[in-house]
């Protein structure tokens, strides 16, 4: 299996490399595959885990110490367990492509503004949808299963989070909560109930990078701008 065979002997007591190599194969055998429903099931906690802080971010909650202290403990313990457990994922490929987006998404709490780290997770995630995708069992349910649980089990309910929005130039500000998208627009609720329809390319970076993580939290994984 390793395909790597010594010419050296090895020492009078000691096991040569192909006993070793032996060995570790016969062991890699012996562990049971993790079954597909376990993987989605693992899939599923991730994407959760991910949505969590892509919220979180998006909602501001990250300027009130006292709450993002809260959460980021709360989301540290989980995203640890869940790590934890991916590593008992068999066979090494499933682990490797399932398991370590556990790991990624884990190491967002530090890494929450560097949107290269937060792009490559998003990439890592879509590679691990196409492999479950690749080896979904023919007219399995576990899926739908999965996605009923989870909607029968949130009840928090949603409400509109108001933040600050800027213009590109600085000068003009909004306090508002993200109502709709467009390919070119966006479209916000003032707090006095008015909407307000603003063009993407006339919002500062950061409103856009805000833009960016409510969109994710809503599920949306695509857009230009």
């Amino acid at each position: 299996m390793y395909g790597y065979e010594s010419t050296v002997p090895a020492p009078e007591g000691m096991m040569s490399v192909e006993q070793v190599a032996d060995g570790l194969t016969r062991l890699t055998e012996q562990k049971p595959a993790t079954s597909y429903a376990q993987l989605r099931q693992y899939a599923h906690e991730t994407d959760k885990l991910l949505d969590d802080i892509d919220r979180a971010l998006a909602r501001g909650l990250i300027q009130n110490d006292a709450a993002w202290g809260k959460f980021a403990r709360e989301f540290s313990t989980k995203a640890a367990a869940l790590s934890s457990r991916s590593g008992s994922i068999e066979p090494m490929h499933a682990r490797l492509v399932v398991g370590s987006v556990a790991g990624y998404v884990e190491q967002l709490l530090i890494k929450r503004d560097d949107r290269k780290f937060r792009d490559y997770v998003t990439t890592v995630v879509k590679e691990r949808d196409e492999y479950l995708d690749s080896i979904r069992p023919e007219g399995s349910t576990i899926d739908r299963a999965i996605a009923s649980a989870s909607d029968a089990s949130d009840t928090e309910p949603i409400t509109p989070e108001f933040v600050t929005w800027t213009d590109a130039t600085g000068k003009f500000s909004v306090e508002a909560a993200f109502k709709s998208f467009a390919t070119d627009h966006v479209t916000l609720v003032k707090r006095d109930g008015a909407d307000a329809k603003v063009p993407i390319d006339r919002l500062s970076d950061e409103s856009k990078e805000q833009l960016k993580e409510i969109l994710r939290v809503k599920g949306v994984r695509k857009f230009e701008f």
